[in-house]
Order: structure tokens, then sequence, then C-alpha cells
């Protein structure tokens, strides 16, 4: 076949298999992958169209809905803390006030050094920073520290011309 034969009709699914069988070439799978990428694009557009007015609908009724949800719920947040309990309740319903602590370094050199002299390295986390390990494979491409994985994910991104 030469790269100038039609690609596959639509609606043909021509897989890794296919594409081998059918001898394609990379100018032929291009002109599949930017058919295929237009008629997602015109599907996704005629789906947007027709969900926007329901959409801008639902909007315009919930927005001052959630507004008012959340102010509510500052002032079940006030009346706990006013009247110092973690829950309370009516006929209506129950209120239980939770709360969640996210703690942050505020100053890592501190901190660290904090942890080195108390020995409280079970406050970190185990993981490896990808930018510092992107820049140690850099100055050393072969070597990969000890008891470190990489692990690889390769893709294809296609970008029309």
């Amino acid at each position: 076949m030469s790269d100038t034969e039609s690609v596959p009709e639509s609606g043909s699914e021509p897989g890794p298999e296919a594409a081998a069988d059918q001898g394609w070439t990379a100018e032929k799978a291009l002109a599949e992958w930017n058919r295929i990428t237009a008629e997602l694009d015109e599907a996704k557009s005629t789906y947007e169209a027709a969900i926007a007015p329901a959409a801008e609908a639902y909007k315009a009724t919930t927005a001052p809905l959630e507004e008012q949800r959340q102010d509510l719920e500052a002032w079940f947040m006030t009346h706990a803390e006013t009247v110092g309990v973690d829950e309370f309740a009516s006929d209506a319903g129950k209120v239980t006030i939770s709360t969640r602590e996210s703690p942050k370094i505020d100053n890592a050199d501190s901190f660290f050094a904090w942890v080195a002299e108390t020995n409280n390295a079970a406050l970190l986390q185990k993981r490896i920073s990808v930018t510092q390990f992107r820049e140690f494979q850099k100055a050393n491409p072969e070597s990969v520290p000890p008891g470190v994985v990489v692990e690889v994910d390769r893709s294809a991104k296609f970008k029309p011309a």
C-alpha cells in the first residue's frame, strides 16, 4: 500500500493487529488519528451545546441554595462553639462538628533539625521527591539510589499539524 491510499471508513476499529494487516504507514495512522479526533470533538461539541442550557439553569437554581447552606454551616459551627458541644440535634436533624488537623511545615530547617535532634523520623513520610530524583538522574544517568524502583508509564500524545 502507498501513503496516498485512503484511510479506513468511519466506524472501523483498526487495532495494532489490523494496522499491521492493512500495511499502515505513519502518514495513514496520523490521518486516521485526525479523523477520529475530529469525530470525538464534534460529538463533544454537540453534547456540550445540548446540555449548556440545562447546566446554566442548574447553576442558577443551585448557587443561591449552596450559599445558604454554607451560611447555615457557619452558623452550626458558631452555635456549637458557643454552647460548647460537638453535636446537637432537634426533631429536624442532627449536626456533628468534626475537626481535622493538617500540619504543614512552616520552617523546614528548624523542623528537620528538631527531627534529627530528637530522633522523631516517624513524623516524616516515606516518599521521594520527584524533582530531586530527576536532578539526581541527570547527574547520574545510570544510577538509582538503593531501595528505589522507577516505574515508567509511556503514552503517545498527538498534536495535529
